[in-house]
């Protein structure tokens, strides 16, 4: 599901899982390299995320960027700025019991970054059932 929403877009995919489970992985930092297609490595003293939490995330091209948690609703959404600027935001929603609908949002100056998050939701899906 892609869908245009207030001046970004949403990447969604429905997963047979609690939302629990899902927001274990996004918010744990020990996991994104393993389903964030742009990351390879993150360097931060959390390792699940909060408002406020800073680190570095080395990308697959190789270079470091600072980031920083500037949204965060426990169990709903969190956002980031990565270099300062204002990334992906990273959401759930609840479907029932042990379903739910995991989104991404990506500002629409960033369009072709809709590739990268739906290579993510497809690792995330693998992630889960592993």
């Amino acid at each position: 599901m892609i869908r245009l929403r207030h001046r970004e877009f949403h990447i969604g995919k429905t997963m047979d899982v609690s939302v629990e489970r899902v927001w274990d992985i996004i918010t744990d930092t020990w996991t994104w390299s393993r389903w964030g297609p742009s990351i390879s490595d993150v360097e931060c003293e959390d390792r699940y995320v909060r408002l406020g939490t800073m680190g570095r995330i080395r990308t697959t091209l190789g270079f470091q960027v600072p980031f920083v948690i500037t949204d965060y609703h426990p169990l709903r959404f969190w956002a980031w700025d990565v270099a300062g600027i204002r990334a992906t935001g990273h959401g759930v929603e609840p479907l029932g019991p042990g379903r739910c609908r995991l989104i991404f949002t990506v500002p629409i100056w960033a369009a072709p970054y809709i590739i990268v998050c739906l290579l993510g939701l497809i690792s995330i899906q693998r992630l889960l059932k592993s």
